[in-house]
Order: structure tokens, then C-alpha cells, then sequence
């Protein structure tokens, strides 16, 4: 599983680092014209006719090639696309027309409830035989989910077992906004079309604006289409949402992490202390999702001590005891430290201390896990590692960071986020303050792991 985290990271860290290659006017038109030769031979002539490219959105990463356009159908009744992975050229790999629907109005976010996608989908062929007709729940394909369910074709791909298809991504908040929080829908491009996402994560688009006659996908929010008539594409690069898996990790022993320091004499010892923080899209910090989701980010902290050839570094992390998906309240819920070794970051805080802070926060870890409650939006894994941290440091060097209302929070005064350190941290970096990190993706490196005294 982590080496696969790694693939998907890195394939998402090239996607980040390279730099965008937009299609030009020309470009456009090849790749159009090369993609609607071979659609001829694929749709029947009632559909040709009623692509609306004057609407299509193409998605893209140029680095990861990975190239998806949305052509909506005009029709009077139902809202179709057809949804199409292609090479750069135009080249189409695969192919499938696409019905979303959803079940009225999205329902207003309260503090206790977010908004999440309720509706049907229909998949089929772009010769239009059903390979998947299903409904949605919370965001989740039910089909995909269910691998004896006769709603799922026998050849349609192994379940999509991680994130939901469909996610609800609130964006930074916007004053228009009658909550404080702007929303769009976002889907699964490599789900819908049966490539999978595979075990950490997956590449999303938002959903494509309604126009008049149809197109698009019902949820359709936020997005301007090209008006007819002109020639170039609406184009948008996808995002790669990373679930945050570790939550399924057991919990340590802390004492037994504690130990592999004391084993290291203090006089003559180096040490440091890290704060890490891990975004659900790298590079994006204005992306907040509801944490039921699985991708709400993370922050933890690695501790480091070296003596005379004897080593120990320990990354650990603060989560809710139970999966994301299993828990129903907001409420404080039992919590559990657990190994962070390897985990993706985006930004980080390195410091050099003394063994005598070193052992301050071993202490007030210690402290911490006797009274060891998970609270989404009041005692949270940014919240642990902060105070922590702050608990080690000198005062002028203790982070304070932004609060967000995030989706679903009850927190009064808004609550701290991986997002609003990554925001610190990017702040500090362009002051120049040493031990600062922002790689947008990066790796964490392994935890010694738990010694036991002999």
C-alpha cells in the first residue's frame, strides 16, 4: 500500500511540478478534429448529432497524460455526456455516455450536516449498452461498491473502495456565500470510465455547467462554458484528491516509541522536532471536504534525537480511533496516536532543540494521551500537533495559524486545519524563516519504531 502511495504521489507531483502546457486554437482544432473522426465510428447517428461541442470541457495533467473530455448530448429530458479518455492527439482510449441525476436541490450546510451528492448514474457504452445503472449515496456510486449487486455489469472494474465518485468540495469562503463556504461538485474521471483509482486516492474534474437543452452533469456548479459558436475548449487540469489512509493504522504504545530515546545518552546529543502538515490536494489549500469523505488532510510531528552512532526518529500523529466513514457525530469521539513513517507532506517546520525540550514533549505526549479525545473540529490532529509543538519550542517561535469554518464544524470560533498551517508555513517560507519546507510533495521518511525495555 505505500509503495503505491508513493507511485500515485509522485505520478501527482509530476503533474504539479511540470509546467502547464495549454492547447492553443490550433491545437484545439486537430485534437477535435481527430477525436470527432473516430467518435464516427463509435456513437450511432442520432448521437453524433447531438454532441454539443460548443460545451465540452476538457480535463487534463499534460505531465501524467491524462486527457478526458465531456461533450454534453442536447436533449430535452435527461441530462447526458459523453465522457472521453484520449492521448494528446485526440486519440480515444476509452469511451462511455454518462447520466447523472440528482435527487432535487442540494441540501443546505448546516453545522451539523454538509451538503453531499444524492441521485442515480447510468454508464454505458459509447454503442449504449448499460454497464452500470446505480444509485448514489453520500457521494458513492452503490454499484461500484457492491461487487454481487446485479446493478453492476460483470465487466466493469474491481470496486472503487476509497473516496466517494462524487465529492461536494467546498473552495476558500466567499462573501456571496450565504454560509461563508462556496461549494462545487467534482467527480471521479478515472472511476467513470472503469480505470479505477486504486487503493489511496484519484484524479477529479468539476462537474460541467448545465446549458440550455441539456448537457453537462446535473450538479453542474460554478463553471463557465464557452459560448456557441467559438472554437476553443474549456479547459480545466484535474486534481488528484489523496484519502488519508493511515486512519486504519493501529494505534503505538507510546511508551514503547518514548523508550528508543532514553536508550540515547542526553549529554552531547542533537536534537530536532518537525511539524508536517499533508493536504487532501497537494499544492491547494483552499479545497476542504467533509471529513466523512476520507480526505480531510493531516498533521503530525517527528521527533529526532543522535548520539555517538545511535539514532531515533518517531513520527506520530493524532487520529479518531474508528475509519472516517464510521463515525456519526461530531462530537468528541476516543482517539489514538498512530506511526506516521512515510507520509506524504506538503509543507513542514523543521527546529533544533535540546534533549531537555526533546523530553518536554515526550512528556506533554504522554500527558496528552490520558486524556486521548478525537474532536473533528475543536481537538483535531492539527490541534494536538500544534500544541505539542509549542510546548517545545521558545515562545517567539510558538505557530499560530488561521481558522476555518469547515464543512459540517460547530466550533464557535472556527477550527485549526492542515490547511491553515500550509498557509503559515507558505507565509513564513517567503520570510525567510529557516527550517521551513514547502516541496509540495514529499516524503516523510521512516519512524524507528517501538523499543521495548529489556
Amino acid at each position: 500500500m505505500k509503495f503505491l502511495h508513493f507511485i500515485m504521489a509522485l505520478v501527482c507531483l509530476l503533474a504539479i511540478s511540470c509546467h502547464k502546457q495549454n492547447f492553443d486554437n490550433r491545437t484545439d482544432q486537430s485534437y477535435l478534429a481527430t477525436l470527432k473522426d473516430e467518435l464516427s465510428g463509435h456513437l450511432s447517428p442520432e448521437d453524433i448529432q447531438r454532441l454539443d461541442f460548443s460545451h465540452a470541457l476538457l480535463s487534463k495533467v499534460d505531465s501524467a497524460r491524462l486527457f478526458f473530455l465531456q461533450v454534453p448530448l442536447l436533449t430535452e429530458k435527461d441530462t447526458e455526456f459523453v465522457l472521453l479518455k484520449t492521448n494528446r492527439a485526440g486519440h480515444i482510449e476509452v469511451g462511455k455516455i454518462i447520466q447523472i441525476k440528482q435527487d432535487g436541490p442540494p441540501t443546505p450546510s448546516t453545522r451539523n450536516r454538509v451538503p453531499s451528492f444524492e441521485g442515480s448514474i447510468s454508464i454505458k457504452s459509447l454503442s449504449r449498452t448499460i454497464e452500470i445503472s446505480s444509485a448514489i449515496k453520500a457521494g458513492v456510486i452503490q454499484a461500484m461498491h457492491l461487487p454481487d449487486s446485479t446493478a453492476r455489469a460483470a465487466s466493469t472494474p474491481d470496486p472503487y473502495v476509497e473516496l466517494p465518485e462524487v465529492i461536494i468540495v467546498c473552495s476558500s469562503p466567499s462573501p456571496s456565500s450565504s454560509d461563508g463556504i462556496s461549494w462545487s461538485t467534482w467527480y471521479s474521471v478515472t472511476a467513470m470510465v472503469g480505470s479505477g483509482s486504486g487503493g489511496g486516492g484519484g484524479w477529479y474534474t468539476p462537474a460541467a455547467t448545465n446549458t440550455t437543452g441539456g448537457g453537462g452533469t446535473s450538479s453542474g456548479t460554478g463553471h463557465t462554458t464557452t459560448p456557441a459558436g467559438t472554437s476553443n475548449l474549456v479547459k480545466d487540469d484535474l486534481i488528484y484528491i489523496r484519502a488519508e489512509t493511515e486512519v486504519n493504522n493501529p494505534a503505538i504504545t507510546l511508551v514503547d516509541f518514548i523508550n528508543c530515546f532514553n536508550a540515547i545518552p542526553d549529554l552531547g546529543a542533537k536534537c530536532k522536532i518537525t511539524i508536517f502538515t499533508d493536504l487532501p490536494v497537494n499544492g491547494d489549500p483552499t479545497k476542504f471536504f467533509d471529513f466523512h469523505s476520507g480526505s480531510p488532510g493531516h498533521t503530525w510531528l517527528r521527533f529526532e534525537k543522535s548520539n555517538s552512532g545511535k539514532n531515533a526518529s518517531q513520527h506520530i500523529g493524532f487520529y479518531p480511533a474508528t475509519n472516517w466513514k464510521d463515525i456519526s457525530t461530531m462530537a468528541p469521539i476516543r482517539g489514538k496516536l498512530v506511526d506516521n513513517g512515510n507520509h506524504e507532506f506538503n509543507a513542514s517546520y523543521e527546529l533544533t532543540i535540546t534533549p531537555a525540550q526533546l523530553q518536554t514533549g515526550l512528556t506533554k505526549m504522554l500527558y496528552l494521551s490520558r486524556f486521548i479525545q478525537y474532536d473533528i473540529d475543536d481537538n483535531n490532529c492539527t490541534d494536538w500537533a500544534i500544541n505539542v509543538f509549542n510546548a517545545v519550542v521558545e515562545p517567539e517561535q510558538w505557530l499560530s495559524i488561521d481558522k476555518y469554518d469547515i464543512p459540517g464544524g460547530m466550533a464557535p470560533y472556527g477550527t485549526s486545519t492542515p490547511q491553515g498551517l500550509f498557509t503559515r508555513l507558505q507565509e513564513m517560507l517567503a520570510k525567510g524563516t529557516r527550517g521551513v519546507e514547502v516541496p509540495i510533495v514529499g516524503f516523510s521518511g521512516k519512524s524507528t519504531g517501538p523499543c521495548k525495555v529489556p
